[in-house]
Formats: structure tokens, sequence, C-alpha cells
């Protein structure tokens, strides 16, 4: 995350930090260990986190907020912030920040029409991860970290205003589920059981899930299942087979067939495509 300090233990990484920047605009990526921590540190800048998989309870003048999978945050400069991630899990998150001074002004014009907390569209997660393949030592190369940082935040402010309902505050019911369902990821897990947890009735979990997360609870699951199983296939030596039963899919095939669907590709060839290019560098 931007700014490390002096209060972070290496020790809690299970993915050691990345990022790429110029000019005080950058782009990073780090997964921390179950019961990672970060901070307490003062945010300097204006900075998007977005949680892939695995959850962060972050604490900014001493008020909690819940980043849940599949979010992504606004956080401001000016404040004191302590990140707590998954107790039991891995928590993969990317990040972009860039200063509050008028050296982005682009970026800074956007930032009254975001809310603090969104949901995170696969497109913007492929903008994010764009940011940190640019070759900022070549011509133009900063000028494209630019583009890729204006589009991403482009493309959230047009889904807040597309969804802003939607993109409300989450409901502490909504919490309650999402913290059931990543707890019990590997386990099958169906409306009923999901409803329960939440504290809500069958219909009314339904719409609830649908207006603010964008998903009916069901689909919430398999959204995250192929997160988890993404996050693990990059970070991970797990088999096919172990990462698909850890994450709760009925068999490698059905596992197969769903990350096809959502990546255009096999866990395998994925694996294999990312770990290339990560020894490439």
């Amino acid at each position: 995350m931007a700014d490390y300090d002096k209060n972070i233990s290496l020790s809690t990484y299970l993915k050691m930090p990345r990022s790429k920047g110029a000019q005080e605009l950058n782009f990073g990526e780090v997964v921390y260990k179950p019961g990672g921590i970060c901070g307490p540190r003062f945010q300097s800048c204006w900075q998007l986190v977005a949680i892939i998989s695995g959850d962060s309870e972050v604490e900014v003048d001493k008020k909690r907020c819940l980043i849940p999978s599949g979010h992504v945050r606004l956080m401001s400069p000016g404040h004191w912030e302590y990140y707590r991630f998954a107790a039991k899990t891995a928590t993969h998150h990317l990040w972009l920040d860039f200063p509050p001074s008028k050296k982005y002004p682009a970026l800074l014009k956007m930032l009254p029409s975001l809310e603090p907390l969104m949901p995170l569209s696969t497109t913007v997660e492929s903008l994010l991860r764009a940011g940190l393949e640019v070759d900022v030592s070549v011509s133009r190369g900063v000028a494209a970290l630019e583009a890729i940082a204006v589009a991403a935040l482009s493309l959230l402010c047009a889904e807040t205003q597309y969804g802003r309902e939607r993109l409300s505050p989450l409901h502490p019911s909504v919490i309650r589920g999402c913290d059931f369902i990543e707890k019990n990821l590997s386990t099958h897990l169906d409306l009923s059981s999901i409803s329960h947890a939440a504290g809500l009735s069958v219909n009314h979990c339904s719409r609830l899930f649908a207006r603010q997360l964008g998903y009916s609870p069901t689909e919430y699951v398999w959204h995250l299942r192929i997160q988890k199983a993404e996050s693990m296939l990059r970070s991970t030596g797990l088999s096919v087979g172990e990462i698909s039963a850890q994450t709760g899919f009925q068999n490698p095939f059905h596992f197969s067939r769903r990350f096809k669907g959502a990546y255009g590709t096999s866990p395998r060839a994925y694996r294999s495509h990312v770990w290339k290019r990560s020894l490439s560098k």
C-alpha cells in the first residue's frame, strides 16, 4: 500500500507488495496472510483500496468500516488508518493512489462523484491490474499510466451514477451474510442458510443483496469463489483439484467450466500465463 511505514512487519505478507508508479501516481498489489495488519499509518494520498478476495476492517480516526471482498473503497488524505485483514483467509488487494495536489486535475475532478464504498466490477479490476504492467521508462509510459488511472475512476463514476441506490453503505444484514459466506465458502451454501445467517427472510435477503451488491446471494457466492480461486492460482502451488475443493466447487470439471466462463481460459492455462509473466519481469 502507499507510504510503507515502520509499523508493518514483513511477516504479515503472503505475497510481498509490488507497485508501479511515476510522479506520485501509483498502482499496487499485495496479498496479506490471514490475520495480517497494516498500520497505524497517516494517509497522505487519495487511494482506492480494492479487495479481490478476503476482506478488511479499517479503522479511520478510530471509526471502523468494512471493505468486503469484491468491493473498492475510496480513502481520503489527512486521516490515521489501521487495517485488519481477514482472520482465516488470505486477503488479496489492489490499490491506486495519487496526491491531493493539482498535479492530476482530471483525477481530482472525479472524486466528488464517487461513493466511499463501491462494488468492484471486473472491468475496473482489469484496469487496476493493467496499471501494474505499464513500463514507465519508455516514451509515453507515464502518460499511459495516468490514462489508465483516469479510465478506472471514470468507470467508477459511471457505475456510481448508474446504481447510486445499489451502492449505498452496506446494510448490517448484508455484512452478516457476506461474513457467513466468506467463512463457509468451501461448504455447501444455499439461499436458505445465507438468509438465516443474515437474519432475513429468503425474499428480503435476495432483494437486499441485489440492491446493494448487484448480485443475488447465490450469485455472490460464485463470484467470491471465482475470485478466491483466481487468487490461489496466482499465489499458491496448490493443484487445481485442491483449489476446487477449498473454494467450494463440486469438482475440478465444474471449477474449470466456471473459471473459463469468467476469465476466458482454463485454470491451468491461466496460472501458466501469470507465472510466466511474473518470471519474465
